[in-house]
Order: C-alpha cells, then structure tokens, then sequence
C-alpha cells in the first residue's frame, strides 16, 4: 500500500522486514515473489544500485535452486534498472530482456512474455527500430483471446498503435 501511495521508503522498510522475516525463519521458496516488489521499490526510492543487487542475487537464487517460475520477471526486471541508470546500459538491457522473452516462451508464460516484449518494443522503438518493434509485440499479443481490459494487454495495444507503419 505504501508504494502505491508513493511512499517508497516505508514500503522499502516494511518489504525488508518481511523478506527479512522469511530468510531468519529459513523460508526460501517464492522469496522472489517478495524481491521484485521490493527492487521496484528500491528504484523508486533511488536507490537503483541496491535493486539491481537484490535481483542479481535473486537471478543467481532461482538458477540455483531451480525455482524458475519468476526468472523471466527478474530478468525484465533488471533490464528496465539498466535502462534507468544514469549511463543507461542498452546493451545490457536488451540482452535481460531477450533472456525474459526466451524463458517465459520456455515455460509457455505468454504474461510474462508480453511485458518482456513490451520493454523491448519500447526500447526499440526509441532507437527508431519500428517495425523490429511491432514484429516483436504483435504476435504475442495476437496470442490473448480475453483479458484486454488488463493493465498489461492495454499497454501492449496502445504501443502496438504506436508503432504501425
């Protein structure tokens, strides 16, 4: 609630005692559904330094422990980071979101495959690559048959009208 009010300092603190929480009492399964929040808190705070750490130990974590399901969203996650930082690293972040784009369609999760296509559509299309862009989003969204009043399936659309020739 507190990051949604844009208190992204008491959200950071109170996530932190709750991940905190789970690790001392040696909780470790869907420790990631915690850190995501919490990177993108992190970055709201301007602390972009700190999320990128928590999400290259959680990348290392999922691989580890085989607990693949979220890998894709961290992997998103860190590309949109990069993108933020004050040398924006665009390499790095096409290459995070073509990892996400590549597991989400490994293990068939068309969500997280659309917002990874999503921040790539993005960043291409403002290095001027249009039609890589909408070739990229369009089929996925093509995939969805319902649910296009979701927040996700919207942006998609409105990028997707952006970027037609």
């Amino acid at each position: 609630m507190q990051l949604m009010r844009g208190e992204a300092r008491a959200a950071v603190t109170l996530m932190r005692q709750g991940l905190d929480a789970r690790r001392a009492n040696g909780v470790t399964l869907f420790n990631a559904n915690f850190a995501i929040p919490l990177a993108e808190a992190l970055e709201k705070d301007d602390k972009s330094g700190e999320a990128l750490a928590l999400l290259d130990e959680q990348i290392v974590f999922v691989e580890e422990t085989g607990e693949l399901w979220c890998a894709a969203g961290l992997h998103r996650l860190r590309g949109e980071l990069l993108l933020k930082g004050t040398v924006p690293d665009f390499v790095g972040a096409q290459a995070e979101f073509l990892k996400a784009i590549d597991i989400a369609r490994g293990q068939s999760a068309k969500l997280w495959e659309l917002r990874a296509a999503i921040s790539l559509a993005r960043l291409w299309r403002d290095q001027g690559r249009y039609a890589d862009a909408h070739h990229l989003l369009s089929p996925i969204y093509a995939w969805f048959s319902e649910g296009f009043g979701s927040a996700d399936l919207k942006v998609a659309r409105l990028l997707l009208d952006e970027l037609n020739p």
